[in-house]
């Protein structure tokens, strides 16, 4: 990986650990990895949700993707309690509001990958700005939201 890529992808909130995380490395499901490749490459495709136990391989699927995606499209990659830190945080720094940082938040980016959805503690507030950030996602992104999770469709 060149240092610009390596840069973009750190500037997008990847993790160092998440880099080396790619489709060349992947040791899973090979009948998976063919569709993950082909999944939002080079086209705009749908929302992905994976959902399973701990230790299934969920973040490193959805940080393979983000490598592959990232090489032609900006990304926004997120752990989820992160993402509800900057929530809560919005309103006291630049920004007047929650929401106006989710509109920064996806102007002019790709998609939006999210990991470990389901993590941060389930208050009112998290389930409002998260059902606000989606709905604006749908609203305003043109590529997609990429989530992992630990919870069941019941949970979520």
């Amino acid at each position: 990986m060149n240092e610009r890529l390596r840069e973009r992808y750190l500037a997008s909130g990847m993790l160092p650990k998440h880099l080396g995380m790619t489709f060349d490395v992947w040791t899973g499901n090979d009948e998976i990895k063919t569709r993950l490749m082909e999944w939002g490459y080079p086209h705009v495709s749908p929302n992905l949700l994976f959902t399973g136990p701990t230790g299934t391989g969920k973040s490193f699927a959805l940080a393979a993707v983000a490598n592959r995606v990232g090489e032609t499209v900006r990304i926004q990659f997120l752990r989820s309690v992160d993402l509800m830190g900057r929530l809560r945080q919005a309103a006291t720094d630049d920004y007047e509001t929650p929401e106006e940082w989710i509109d920064d938040l996806i102007r002019g980016r790709g998609y939006i990958f999210i990991d470990d959805l389901g993590t941060e503690r389930p208050t009112e507030f998290v389930q409002e700005k998260l059902f606000d950030l989606f709905d604006r996602i749908e609203l305003h992104n043109r590529h997609g939201v990429i989530i992992t999770t630990n919870l069941n469709a019941d949970e979520l």
